[in-house]
């Protein structure tokens, strides 16, 4: 006969309170949620890092390149008056100190281009001691000329030739078509950078542009020698303005003579797109490039900040 009492019992497990087991997992669980969010946390903000550092060698990289393309357009210009012994021509771009006039005003009518001459008194006195104020910009830049001149963008009938190339250009602005000698053009406009834009074919609207598509301005004046300050030399108020260039590595110690020896400078907008310069372009447009609410004299130096700028003679 078998004895219940002498039947093996199995041993008795310890249990905790009901439910410690599921708090102890739960707790494992709320860790490691913790631990996944710290570490999205760090890795979106190393990402973020990343996307400004990028975004800072992007355009530290297109503002260089633009730098480059403006030198490359004032070694065209020197080329121009090493070979022809005298500045490109400033075209008289249809504008009145900077401002659109009637659309009777072109830069070429009756098969002549319109130019500033040493010649002509009124053109000469604009040169050497523009007028200009708050109210009137200074109107003493063509966005023309560099394709005239530089690239021989115009038709055969204006300059001699058909597409890049022309004839040898003369000291008033037009071209010498009896001469038959082809002159090659002094800047490649197939390079990135320095592309020809056809703006308005009968009124001879050519442009070189940047990558930004924005028109590089060619600046030329007369000094006047008969004074040494920089701001009575009568300097183009881009260039020179009480705070000093453009330039953003302006420095008094060199730019002063640099300027004050000029007589053309090549100016581009930069990054931003904008040169700064609120009689000729709109406070919304500054604003919306430079990312500020800024209004008046702070808003251009701000938008001037990246402009490109290379000066010669």
């Amino acid at each position: 006969m078998v004895h219940g009492s002498n039947i093996a019992q199995p041993p008795r497990i310890a249990r905790g309170p009901v439910g410690c087991s599921a708090r102890a997992a739960g707790g494992r669980r709320g860790f490691t949620i913790i631990e996944l969010i710290v570490s999205i946390l760090i890795i979106g903000l190393l990402i973020s890092i990343a996307i400004v550092g990028l975004r800072a060698a992007t355009k530290s990289g297109r503002q260089a390149a633009l730098r480059q393309n403006a030198i490359s357009i004032r070694v065209g210009v020197d080329a121009f008056k090493q070979d022809l012994g005298f500045l490109p021509p400033l075209v008289k771009d249809g504008l009145v100190s900077g401002a659109p006039t009637p659309p009777g005003n072109k830069p070429i009518q009756n098969k002549a281009i319109a130019t500033f001459s040493r010649s002509v008194p009124a053109d000469k006195q604009y040169l050497q001691d523009f007028g200009g104020s708050t109210s009137d910009p200074d109107g003493r830049y063509s966005v023309y000329s560099l394709a005239y001149y530089l690239a021989g963008a115009l038709p055969e009938d204006l300059d001699g030739f058909d597409g890049p190339g022309m004839s040898r250009p003369k000291r008033d602005g037009q071209f010498d078509l009896a001469a038959g000698k082809r002159v090659e053009p002094f800047i490649d406009v197939a390079k990135p950078g320095i592309q020809l834009r056809v703006v308005n074919v009968d009124e001879g609207r050519y442009e070189i542009v940047d990558q930004n598509g924005v028109a590089y301005r060619y600046y030329r004046w007369l000094p006047d020698d008969s004074v040494t300050k920089l701001a009575e030399r009568n300097v183009p108020n881009i260039l020179g303005t009480p705070e000093g260039p453009i330039d953003p590595d302006y420095s008094p110690a060199t730019d002063d003579t640099k300027l004050r020896d000029a007589e053309y400078a090549i100016v581009g907008a930069g990054a931003n797109g904008v040169f700064g310069e609120e009689l000729t372009e709109s406070v919304s447009a500054m604003q919306t490039a430079t990312g500020t609410s800024l209004t008046g004299a702070a808003l251009e130096r701000r938008a001037r900040e990246d402009n490109v700028v290379e000066v010669g003679r």
